[in-house]
């Protein structure tokens, strides 16, 4: 049996967490409900708060009894069997999409029923358009599948969170109340999703967010162990599909042969997308100078949109060739993206985009010879040249056989402030 909360039901919820002095998703809220031995799903919790779809019977009497209500006076109205086959909770808000047209058509054919692929990649740099890409593309194909969940997660957050909401969305029964009170080891998580992959024929997409502000050892911990999930799953014969989107490619799962692993790195968006998008901000713009913005901005959906914004100010009254006479700006949630990036980069890969940031492009013989890297040890030279390239912090120029390597232009702009 599954509940939801009510109209009045839902006042009442709000008003006991007032009471108790806790807000609907702050930290100080799910620590009081695990203290209290109710283990919480973020997605879970959520539609208990806000009675958007009904969850487990037995969920939803414990988090009343923790807010001290009669759950029989706040339910609408009982509902047997499971949630919705289809899970949208956590997809973004549709919005207009751009281009993109044959990218959605190779990804597409990893996830026919002839497809030997259980785990999809979509990588790139942040604001790139991944999200918009896997939203589309499981739109299509949910009709394919008997249950599809759309799960948000990032790297900060615990695995186990992620697996146990993950787990409350495609089947409230699978973690009983005696394994959430006692808490349940991260190896007896992954063999229950593996269950519920080899028992239906799932579509789970796991969108990452954007990175919080976390220590950079800390953050590489937690991506050491979703990755190592995402390994796990990959090798595990199953009849579901996984598509993750992602900034940087886990080099060693996408090795596993037999395309059971499909990788794909999203780049810039085609010109004429770009100009769609520039259109659609109503500026003023010939085709020279929509060219220039979009080469400044390297093709990024999101930074497009958000430079949009200061464009259409009255400073520059929607010209965009009048805003290219000034400065590149690095919008700020791009300089947080590779802020972060920065961070948890080591000291011969910062090197290497300090040289970039300061010339022309060059050939990999010739980067070496740059002052800062000339004591660089070949191995170590080449393994900080592969980690930029997954993270897609590298751009490429080919003339004939060779390629010289160079950083696009807004990049560019955010390294050279780290030169000294």
């Amino acid at each position: 049996m599954c509940f939801k909360a009510s109209e009045q039901g839902k006042t009442r919820i709000r008003e006991a967490l007032q009471e108790r002095g806790l807000g609907i998703q702050e930290k100080q809220t799910f620590d009081a409900l695990e203290q209290a031995g109710y283990p919480v799903a973020e997605a879970t919790w959520k539609r208990f708060v806000y009675g958007t779809r009904p969850i487990r019977g037995a969920t939803f009497k414990g988090y009343c009894q923790f807010l001290q209500l009669d759950w029989s006076e706040i339910i609408d109205c009982p509902m047997p069997g499971f949630p919705s086959p289809q899970d949208w909770d956590s997809a973004p808000i549709e919005s207009h999409f751009y281009g993109r047209d044959r990218e959605f058509v190779e990804l597409k054919q990893w996830f026919s029923p002839t497809s030997r692929c259980q785990l999809g990649i979509l990588y790139g740099m942040g604001g790139i358009g991944k999200t918009a890409l896997a939203a589309k593309l499981a739109n299509q194909l949910k009709q394919q599948f008997t249950a599809f969940v759309w799960q948000s997660y990032a790297w900060a957050d615990p695995v186990e969170r992620t697996l146990i909401e993950l787990l409350d969305r495609l089947s409230p029964s699978a973690i009983s109340r005696t394994e959430r009170q006692s808490g349940l080891s991260l190896r007896s998580l992954e063999t229950k999703l593996l269950e519920e992959l080899r028992r239906r024929r799932i579509l789970i997409v796991l969108d990452e967010q954007n990175l919080e502000e976390t220590e950079c050892v800390e953050y590489r911990a937690t991506y050491q162990r979703y990755r190592s999930l995402l390994q796990k799953i990959s090798l595990q014969k199953h009849q579901s599909h996984l598509l993750v989107t992602i900034r940087e490619k886990p080099s060693d799962i996408t090795v596993i042969a037999n395309g059971v692993v499909q990788a794909y790195c999203l780049t810039q968006l085609d010109e004429n997308a770009c100009f769609n998008i520039l259109r659609t901000k109503e500026l003023i713009f010939d085709e020279q100078s929509g060219r220039e913005l979009v080469q400044r901005y390297g093709g990024n959906p999101l930074a497009l949109k958000l430079v949009a914004s200061v464009i259409q100010s009255d400073l520059f009254q929607c010209r965009v060739e009048e805003f290219l006479v000034h400065t590149l700006v690095v919008p700020e949630p791009i300089e947080m993206i590779l802020e972060q990036h920065w961070k948890c980069l080591n000291p011969l890969e910062r090197a290497i985009l300090c040289c970039l940031a300061t010339v022309e492009p060059l050939h990999r013989d010739e980067l070496r010879q740059q002052p800062l890297l000339q004591n660089a040890g070949s191995s170590d030279f080449i393994k900080a040249m592969s980690a930029l390239e997954r993270r897609s912090l590298l751009a490429k120029v080919s003339e004939g056989h060779q390629v010289f390597y160079t950083l696009q232009p807004m990049t560019r702009q955010f390294f050279r402030r780290y030169l000294l």
